[in-house]
Parts: C-alpha cells; structure tokens; sequence
C-alpha cells in the first residue's frame, strides 16, 4: 500500500518494485525515494491473451458485426462513466453495442463494494440500456474469446492506476482502446489506442469519448486499412 510505505521507515537494503514509470516517479517526488532503489518490473496479461493472431492474420475479420465495445475494468474504475457516455454514443449511432464485463463478486462478501447497494442499482439500470449487455465477470479464457470479437475497450477511467491490465489484454486481443488520460494509463498504452485528454487534469469529457467513439466506427465500417495496421502494430 503507497500511503501505508510513506509511512514507513525505509529500510537500507529495501529495494522497491513497481509496474509502472508513472508509480516509480510519484515514490520519488512524494516519498523522498532515491531512484536508484526503486525498479520497474511492468504487468503482464493473462497466458489467454497470448498470440491470439498470427502474424498474416486479418484482424478487422475477426471482429463481430455490428459493431461491439467492452469494459472490463473493476465498477469504480469508470463504470458510470462509461454507461452515461455510451447512452449518448448509442443516440447517434444505434448499430454498436456495450458489452459489460465488470462487478464486484471477485471480492469477498464482505467487502465494502458488495455491501454497497448503489453498485447494483447501476448494474440494474445498464442492463435496461439500449444496446447494452451487462455480464458481470466471466473467466479469463472467456473473456480473451470474446474481446477477440470486440472493436474497441470503451474505458472513461476515472481512477490514476499505476498500471492497467484490461488495457494490455485489449490490446493483445486486437481492440482499439479509447481511455482516459489518468496515472499510467498512457504509458500503457504504448503510444497505440486513443488517449482522451483531461479538463483540468482530472475531468473525464464525455464528448470526447464518443466523438472518438464514432470516428473509430466510421473507420470500421469503411473498412480503413489504416486500422488494421494499428491494432496488428499494438
């Protein structure tokens, strides 16, 4: 835990790892941790997001038709965000659906976010959405599966992770990701994707998420051999 290490004493053959630039540069500048002692290992994606296609593999092919868009983050990484955004994306273009694949029921029973009842209540209204599928969580091999089908991970964050596991497995499942700007997320992101800019550092702009929204399904309808250069690049 950060705050709980701020605490701390630092020991002298304390070696501190971490999964992200962004993670090791907020230990220097808020902790007062000498560079050299901290060393950036990164994530890694589950086994079943693996060489999911060849190197000649088509991959616009592989993905279903109409159009299809996931979030596959925890609910308070976004999920709100991501519902309020997509209604208005839906509005304009009614071919696209949202796949859901988030909840709290890896966590034990006992834990405040399953306690807490406003989280069902959001889960309730996505699934009365047009054009909306909430799942809930499915199993790793399930979930590669179906982002193998998926365009784009729709992913308004509005949490500065240290780093983003979803956005590697979408990546390497051939997804175009549409993200927020906050903590490591750009970093991860390696340059591929689309990352939408904050309003004073912190506000997630729908706007911008579903103009972009709608330039990638244009891209996709099209057929745009330019996108299917950049996700087999990611």
């Amino acid at each position: 835990n950060y705050h709980s290490f701020l605490q701390s004493p630092l020991c002298a053959r304390d070696l501190i790892l971490v999964v992200s630039e962004w993670q090791r540069n907020n230990y220097i500048a808020n902790g007062g941790v000498p560079a050299g002692r901290i060393s950036v290992l990164r994530n890694a994606i589950s086994p079943f997001f693996e060489s999911m296609f060849g190197s000649g593999d088509p991959i616009l092919e592989f993905k279903a038709w109409p159009p299809v868009m996931a979030f596959t983050s925890t609910p308070y990484k976004g999920l709100k965000a991501a519902a309020i955004f997509f209604r208005e994306l839906r509005k304009v273009d009614r071919t696209v659906t949202l796949n859901i694949f988030s909840s709290f029921e890896m966590y034990p029973p006992n834990k405040e976010h399953r306690l807490d009842r406003s989280w069902y209540e959001l889960y309730e209204s996505c699934r009365s959405m047009l054009g909306v599928n909430y799942v809930g969580n499915v199993d790793q091999r399930s979930l590669a599966r179906t982002l193998k089908t998926t365009l784009a991970l729709f992913f308004p964050s509005t949490l500065p992770e240290v780093s983003s596991i979803c956005i590697m497995e979408a990546m390497a499942a051939g997804c175009m990701v549409i993200c927020s700007g906050l903590g490591a997320l750009p970093e991860v992101m390696a340059g591929f994707g689309h990352v939408i800019e904050l309003e004073d550092g912190k506000i997630v702009q729908g706007r911008h998420f579903i103009n972009r929204a709608l330039e990638l399904l244009g891209e996709f309808k099209r057929g745009d051999a330019g996108l299917a250069d950049r996700l087999r690049q990611q």
